[in-house]
């Protein structure tokens, strides 16, 4: 969404609703925002930063865009914090591979993302999603081949032994859907073919979660929201190395897929991925680089703190007063808080009582509203 205000300033909104009022009502969803931003001081018809480039290289994909980007090339992006990830339909090879789908987040993620000390061991690789494709007959088929391939990427990943991290899948249950604010109706916008599912069902079922979110304040509100984190669990908190916020669910059409030597890629998708490093300014007043981390909030921890961390005299900023003491010199240490949709610790299916929600098949059971599913 592109919001254009009456004072010159104008606005991105990223989010993972349609435009339709019951997806708003009852629904888990996320929106990605910039600030108002200002116009050039100088007009430029080329970009100024990568946020503006990605855009309008996204937009450009689509008909008609001209009078939209030329718009939008009038204006400062260098202050928003976020890195595009999209996908749009074509075949590509050579260096425009790396532009577009899942290819574009591994070639970020191994050139910008490094993973800290902390987060280099015991991590998880979160997909929380609302749909699944048909993603081949064999977990190396594309799932635990080059998709998980690109989601373990980050710039020391080729002298750190890799690091790989458990990869985990939140997906609702049938029976998250009947307890949900829409029942049985919720359903029709979580669309999981059994086809699709009976064949992939013996490597899926091992990385299944269901949908727990009561810490988040979202129990019952079924997920339109798509995330993709790579999340390490400490004593002390839960530290986001990365986290995606997107359009794309888990299908190869969204992501793309490699065909010989050229990748595949066949809808639209767009979403904003942040991680600590774009966070560290310099301090205005020391000239020293801010050690940034990006942790998770909740109801119940809505400032969480590095505690555990080995920070000698640092102070830390997580946007109420601090509760760390120091005697000598500071260096900056910021949280960057992001509301994960989800709890922590996971909840693996326990397929002895769980049933994964497939649209079209039959669920035991009235909802709220004393509707059942048809046999």
């Amino acid at each position: 969404m592109l919001l254009f205000y009456c004072d010159n300033t104008m606005q991105i909104v990223i989010h993972t609703a349609n435009m339709i009022e019951r997806d708003w009502r009852n629904k888990t969803q996320a929106v990605f925002k910039t600030g108002r931003l200002l116009k050039k001081s100088q007009p430029s018809p080329l970009a100024t930063c990568a946020f503006e480039r990605d855009l309008i290289d996204y937009l450009q994909n689509y008909e008609n865009h001209s009078e939209i980007t030329n718009r939008i090339s009038q204006y400062d992006f260098t202050r928003v914090r976020g890195v595009l990830i999209g996908s749009v339909p074509g075949k590509f090879s050579g260096p425009n591979k790396n532009k577009w789908g899942h290819l574009r987040l591994r070639a970020v993620l191994r050139q910008q993302v490094e993973l800290s000390k902390e987060c280099t061991h015991g991590s998880k690789i979160i997909c929380q999603i609302s749909s699944v494709g048909s993603l081949g007959k064999n977990s190396q088929d594309w799932l635990r081949g080059e998709f998980e391939a690109s989601l373990n990427t980050h710039r020391n990943s080729n002298y750190m032994n890799s690091n790989k991290a458990d990869f985990c899948v939140i997906y609702p249950t049938a029976e998250n859907v009947r307890t949900s604010y829409d029942g049985w109706s919720m359903g029709g916008s979580l669309p999981f073919r059994t086809t699709s599912y009976n064949k992939q069902a013996h490597y899926f079922n091992p990385l299944l979660h269901s949908w727990q979110a009561v810490k988040s304040g979202r129990e019952r509100a079924m997920p339109h929201i798509k995330t993709f984190a790579r999340v390490t669990s400490r004593d002390d908190g839960d530290y986001l190395s990365w986290f995606l916020l997107t359009s794309a669910n888990l299908s190869k059409p969204a992501w793309g897929e490699m065909k010989g030597t050229e990748f595949s890629i066949q809808s639209y998708e767009l979403g904003v991925l942040i991680f600590p490093g774009l966070f560290e300014d310099l301090s205005e007043s020391e000239g020293e680089s801010l050690q940034v981390f990006m942790m998770n909030t909740t109801l119940d921890e809505p400032y969480p703190e590095p505690r555990c961390l080995e920070l000698e005299n640092a102070s830390v900023n997580t946007g109420k007063e601090s509760s760390v003491e120091n005697s000598g010199p500071q260096h900056g240490v910021g949280v960057v808080t992001v509301r994960l949709p989800y709890d922590l610790p996971l909840k693996r299916y326990d397929f002895s009582r769980d049933c994964v929600w497939l649209s079209g098949k039959y669920f035991p059971g009235m909802d709220d509203f004393g509707y059942s599913l048809e046999k």
